[in-house]
């Protein structure tokens, strides 16, 4: 049988990997010209006072890098003439891209972080207005964690003459140069980043949702049906927020997917791994210089059986793919191999237990409408509500990978009850279904329907017999929720029945025992 990948061919990133931070200039008389309502405007960048393209603001690509945007030498207008602004800090180049923002944005501020006075406004090259980069959600969080608050954000009209603009050196060049800092800067947004509950071993992030781009692929959803059967999770990245997504990265698991801006993400994670497919015999060398300056084990792999197709609107290019079950199944051989080579073993079957379950979290509970999730003490009633009546006590949700326990946390409670569940019981077990930062739905393991939960002023209870995910069944989880001596003997219980052996408390070996078949997470 014919192989349908090879590994990508290798780059020479000899003397462009760079240890520390690049230098930081100061400039006096900066003349700034905007890209205004021309996203493409050729001479928008700075000019010292000769007239002179100040490089650090330039936009570079490939290697020997060339230059994109910026004319070495203009000076189009008198700048005695202009008006003028005091001292400022260049932040880099704004577009809509994600990747782009990654490489020509956040390559520039990697000094703001640092920098010594915090009150300085920050310019940016754009033609982007303030509103509009501040109500994009992953532009602004970016911004947020690199410390730039709206108020401090510079983006003038017309030509300007900037007295004093601080131009740190570029992180990153695409396609050509990288330091070190770069790496410690997007690790140190990523650690900001809360955690998020990925119940997964394998993630694919798929392109297929997408309507503009670089590649297309066609046949990519038939690949991800053979994935998903399979285990692997699927996530289209343009639909989670980014704290969602930068959690992704940092949690260990296995991220594969098509080339694309996706894989620039795990330069926010201190370590990952990966396997990432590309229709071309190599990727762009940005890829390597980016898994160069921290610890990144991702795999390019050529894929050797995709033809350039006859194109797509708003696409670079389509690729086609002749048998896509055929190449889904060639995916999972990869997954199999890469899971192999991480834990040092020949062969492996997929997913991969571990030898013993994941240690649990605990976490508070509030409905989709932030309301409290209580149970009624005297008759045991899940529901929600508004109102904290002394016979209403709360439940926790004790969670081991993608397994999770619905327990009460008053000691005299009774069991709870929940429409659907035929034995009431103090603890209920669940599948954990991540569905956005911070949120999560839980999923009969037995039924598969999910818990809904109905806010207070329907009147309605809690029950397990919805059969689609949607707003009711959505649950906000606040974690390391305080325990009781009661639930570390119950979190002991649950781990023991997990791992298989035999427990005294028959409530935590039936809510076990509900996973049938148990692998191990």
């Amino acid at each position: 049988m014919m192989e349908e990948f090879a590994p990508c061919g290798n780059q020479d990133l000899t003397g462009d990997v760079h240890q520390g931070a690049p230098d930081v200039h100061l400039h006096r008389d900066v003349l700034y010209i905007p890209k205004g309502f021309w996203p493409n405007r050729k001479d928008s960048a700075l000019y010292d006072r000769a007239g002179r393209l100040i490089l650090g603001s330039a936009q570079f690509a490939g290697h020997p890098a060339a230059l994109k945007f910026g004319t070495p030498l203009t000076r189009p207008l008198n700048p005695v003439f202009l008006p003028r602004s005091g001292r400022a800090v260049f932040g880099g180049v704004i577009a809509d891209h994600f990747g782009h923002f990654i490489t020509e944005c956040l390559n520039a501020l990697w000094y703001y972080r640092k920098r010594e006075r915090p009150d300085d406004p920050v310019v940016f090259l754009t033609n982007k207005s303030v509103d509009e980069i501040f109500s994009n959600p992953w532009m602004s969080r970016l911004l947020n964690h690199a410390g730039i608050g709206r108020d401090q954000v510079v983006i003038p009209e017309f030509e300007t003459v900037f007295e004093e603009l601080v131009i740190p050196g570029q992180a990153l060049s695409e396609d050509d140069f990288i330091f070190s800092e770069f790496a410690t800067f997007c690790a140190e947004m990523g650690d900001a980043a809360p955690e998020s509950l990925w119940d997964r071993e394998v993630y694919w992030l798929s392109k297929s949702a997408l309507t503009s781009g670089n590649y297309a692929f066609e046949g990519e959803k038939e690949i991800e049906s053979v994935l998903e059967r399979h285990g692997v999770g699927i996530l289209t990245p343009e639909t989670m927020d980014l704290d969602s997504q930068l959690s992704l990265h940092r949690s260990g698991r296995l991220i594969t997917g098509m080339v694309g801006s996706a894989f620039h993400t795990t330069i926010f994670s201190r370590s990952t791994h990966g396997l990432c497919f590309s229709p071309d015999v190599q990727v762009r060398r940005t890829y390597h210089l980016m898994d160069a300056v921290h610890d990144a084990r991702i795999d390019y792999l050529w894929m050797k059986n995709a033809r350039r197709g006859d194109g797509r609107d708003h696409f670079n290019a389509s690729f086609h793919l002749d048998d896509p079950v055929r190449v889904g199944e060639a995916i999972l051989r990869e997954i199999d191999r890469k899971i192999a080579r991480s834990a040092g073993a020949a062969t492996t079957a997929f997913p991969r237990p571990a030898s013993r379950p994941k240690p649990f979290r605990a976490y508070s509970l509030r409905s989709a409408s932030n309301q409290d999730i209580r149970i009624d003490m005297f008759d045991g009633r899940l529901h929600v509500t508004t109102c904290d009546f002394r016979w209403h006590a709360p439940v926790l949700l004790l969670v081991s990978g993608s397994r999770a326990f619905l327990a009460t946390d008053h000691p005299d409670s009774p069991a709870m009850s929940i429409q659907g569940e035929p034995i009431p019981s103090p603890v209920l077990s669940f599948d954990l279904v991540p569905v956005a930062q911070g949120m999560v739905a839980l999923r009969h393991p037995v039924k598969g329907t999910y818990l809904c939960l109905p806010p207070a002023e329907t009147g309605g209870t809690a029950h397990v017999n919805a059969e689609r995910l949607d707003v009711w069944e959505r649950i906000h989880l606040t974690p390391d929720a305080p325990l009781t001596a009661r639930h570390q003997k119950l979190i002991a219980d649950l781990s023991a029945a997990l791992a298989g052996d035999s427990v005294d408390d028959a409530a935590a070996a039936s809510a076990v025992a509900r996973f049938g078949a148990l692998q191990v997470d």
